[in-house]
């Protein structure tokens, strides 16, 4: 895991962090859920491309495409954890709890999935 951790909240856009359920998840302007990242299924370049592919085949992905890229660098770091000097690396998935947890310690937006409202960073 990078040993600098580094969070933009501004650059996600409508993507929150459910760290309890390790996803990133799409919020509508009234903070109502519409999409789920399932971030444990990220653990390759692949995985983390096919998860943008997806968002972006989606006829409303015309401002959450960059958001979710943003969201997904600030959590995975995928060119260090994932695919450095163009050669695919799997990230453990223990590793990929740490840096979520990480993540939403550092400030990442986050998402309560019982309220299914943005809460404050912990």
């Amino acid at each position: 895991m990078p040993s600098h951790v580094y969070v933009e909240p501004e650059r996600w856009g409508p993507w929150r962090l459910d760290p309890d359920n390790l996803a990133l998840v799409l919020v509508d302007r009234e903070a109502h859920w519409l999409y789920t990242i399932d971030l444990e299924r990220c653990t390759t370049a692949a995985a983390v491309l096919d998860w943008i592919m997806q968002v972006n085949g989606k006829g409303w992905a015309d401002r959450v495409v960059g958001p979710l890229v943003a969201a997904l660098d600030d959590v995975l770091y995928p060119q260090s954890t994932l695919c450095s000097w163009g050669r695919s690396k799997r990230l453990p998935k223990d590793e990929l709890r740490k840096m979520v947890n990480e993540a939403a310690r550092f400030g990442a937006p986050l998402f309560d999935v019982e309220t299914l409202e943005p809460r404050g960073a912990a």
